[in-house]
């Protein structure tokens, strides 16, 4: 991160440099170049923020019933695990509570997100 900031100011600093030097009759071209550094500048910064601060989003599905300091505290420890696993700041991270009927848990759970995606789960369930 710190060199593709040292990077970006050298060449905004190089830029400017430019524009300074540069006679008034081609100011019209130098906006153009400002502008598409500027473009290309917000693009980086964007995917850098997207690779490093953006993500993940965990949904936790379970029966209804649990307090909501049960929630609070079960959304805490998620976050704290991702934070230390994953290495992302804690405001990167998202989680959502859905609370799904126990008559309605094989339905609309396990028949249609656990059963077809088995090779996928890390954590596999053990009814």
């Amino acid at each position: 991160m710190q060199v593709l900031i040292s990077r970006i100011i050298r060449g905004t600093i190089l830029l400017f440099l430019l524009l300074i030097t540069v006679q008034q009759a081609s100011v019209f071209l130098n906006r153009n170049i400002i502008t598409s550094y500027a473009w290309l500048l917000n693009k980086q910064l964007f995917l850098y923020l997207l690779k490093t601060s953006i993500m993940p989003h965990v949904i936790v599905k379970m029966f209804p019933g649990k307090t909501e300091e049960q929630k609070k505290k079960l959304a805490a420890e998620i976050t704290r695990a991702i934070v230390n696993t994953l290495n992302k700041p804690e405001s990167s991270v998202s989680i959502a509570m859905e609370e799904i009927p126990e008559k309605e848990w094989m339905k609309k759970v396990y028949d249609t997100e656990i059963t077809p995606n088995l090779e996928k789960l890390y954590k596999k369930p053990g009814y």
